[in-house]
């Protein structure tokens, strides 16, 4: 009777001790090499030539990036936004300001896109929002 318990114990503690089968979660450390995402990125409207956007990106390690923003139309109305952006757990990159709630960088194949969020650093006749292209 003792070697079935002693049996029975080492089993629960060798069970209770193994890895979980549980799926992990994304860890953005693990993810590709994020220094693939700097270059310079422009709106797909500056070959029509009713804007000029850019989007220009420099990782720099520790799963930030800094980045600088800026976009003007014919009609005169320009914007500028600059900062380092943490990339989160889903590879996003987002920034936060006093003048700009949030600016949210999505990237994939060589394309961002930037969604904003009450951003007070353009005129109101233009934005930061939109896809952009290496």
């Amino acid at each position: 009777m003792k070697i079935i318990y002693l049996t029975l114990m080492m089993v629960i503690l060798l069970t209770s001790c193994s890895k979980s089968n549980k799926p992990s979660e994304k860890n953005p450390s693990e993810s590709p090499d994020h220094s693939q995402i700097s270059g310079k990125y422009e709106s797909p409207l500056n070959e029509e030539g009713s804007s000029n956007a850019t989007v220009e990106i420099k990782y720099i390690g520790n799963l930030q990036f800094e980045f600088s923003i800026t976009t003007a139309t014919e009609s005169g109305c320009t914007g500028f936004a600059e900062g380092i952006a943490a990339i989160n757990a889903n590879g996003i990159g987002n920034w936060s300001s006093d003048d700009c709630e949030s600016i949210a960088f999505k990237f994939a194949d060589n394309v961002v896109n930037i969604e904003e969020t009450n951003c007070g650093l353009h005129g109101m006749r233009c934005q930061f929002e939109g896809e952009y292209r290496k």
